[in-house]
């Protein structure tokens, strides 16, 4: 996370002009949704800033656009090992999905999956209601 403070300091003694926007907990806000793995536009909305001043930021401080990119690939990273782990334990189960979506000849042609269509029906304001929550349980100090 943030290190004490000292890269939001550089950003706020920048001189003369318009203050920023963004202090430690707009910070602390943005780690927290994009360890969900949320989109840009999503996390702004959790944080309540706007896409130019997230732009801003990042240009003006490169690091947290690894950071942040770390922390959007990271819960992706814990399912394919999570898949992974349940095949080498041999979930049958899982080891026929896995095939259906990585593999051609093992794809069922026409089929739809319920499980699938619950996540595409989610529009940007469900996750973001729903971050919310998780943000508002996770840490209440921050909001």
């Amino acid at each position: 996370m943030l290190d004490g403070g000292g890269e939001m300091k550089a950003l706020q003694n920048r001189g003369p002009g318009r203050p920023t926007t963004i202090d430690d907990s707009v910070i602390v806000k943005l780690e927290i949704a994009f360890s969900f793995g949320v989109t840009v536009k999503q996390a702004l909305e959790i944080a309540g800033i706007t896409k130019d001043a997230y732009y801003r930021l990042l240009e003006r401080q490169p690091e947290f656009r690894d950071r942040f990119q770390q922390l959007q690939d990271r819960p992706a990273l814990m399912a394919k090992r999570n898949v992974i782990m349940a095949i080498e334990a041999g979930d049958v189960a899982v080891s026929r999905w896995y095939l259906e979506r990585r593999c051609p000849e093992f794809q069922r042609r026409g089929l739809s999956w319920g499980s699938d269509k619950v996540a595409e029906d989610l529009d940007d304001h469900d996750v973001v209601r729903q971050l919310r929550g998780l943000l508002d349980r996770a840490a209440p100090t921050i909001a």
